[in-house]
């Protein structure tokens, strides 16, 4: 049961993705996704403890 509820969700949000893309542009949602990630790798990034040896 809970695995047809996780495919049920991604189907949703496979098909939420295709209305922006069609709404957006393929290019646009793509732009965002790529955008969003190096966002969140930056981020990541800035929580990491800083070593002793790293100047700042």
């Amino acid at each position: 049961m809970e695995q047809s509820d996780t495919i049920e969700r991604l189907q949703e949000k496979a098909s939420d993705l295709g209305r922006l893309e069609r709404h957006l542009g393929r290019e646009q949602v793509q732009l965002i996704v790529e955008r969003s990630k190096a966002l969140e790798q930056a981020e990541r990034a800035n929580k990491r403890p800083k070593r002793a040896f790293e100047m700042s």
